[in-house]
């Protein structure tokens, strides 16, 4: 038993320099890709390193979730979802996976979302200084559990 990749998303296109929408754009892509929808997933777990304006709060997770259209529903009987930021630098990806595979071994959800961007603090590409090591862009994968030994063990 294991978890496996669904599908990924990546979105690094010119006209923003939000992390938030870049990585909202690739959870709506690797959610298209997999063939599921925002009410499927029970949780996102944001890993971005650099925030816009250096954001602390809210989490920015919670504003990707919003921007993905994942979780808005309100009313009794609708899907929950939760988002939370898990920031651990270059070990967060990491981390997310193994946070998301023990809820995903409990069966408290099918479907946890993991996303992941960098932008210069600034938001503009003219005040970021020239040796800025990170391109602004955004990445997700979605992750489910499999009876097989297939995925990450």
């Amino acid at each position: 038993m294991g978890v496996v990749i669904t599908s990924t998303g990546t979105s690094n296109a010119t006209d923003t320099a939000s992390v938030v929408t870049h990585a909202a754009r690739a959870a709506r892509s690797a959610m298209d890709a997999a063939g599921v929808t925002p009410s499927q997933i029970g949780v996102l777990i944001n890993t971005c390193v650099y925030r816009d304006s250096n954001t602390m709060e809210p989490a920015v997770a919670a504003l990707v979730q919003k921007e993905a259209g994942i979780g808005l529903e309100y009313a009794d009987g609708d899907p929950l979802s939760f988002s939370f930021d898990l920031m651990n630098g270059a070990c967060g990806v990491l981390n997310a996976v193994q946070v998301a595979s023990s809820l995903l071994a409990t069966k408290s959800t099918d479907h946890v979302l993991v996303v992941s961007g960098d932008t210069h603090p600034s938001m503009s590409g003219a005040d970021a200084p020239a040796d800025f090591p990170y391109g602004t862009t955004g990445a997700a994968f979605l992750l489910e559990h499999t009876e097989n030994q297939d995925g990450f063990g």
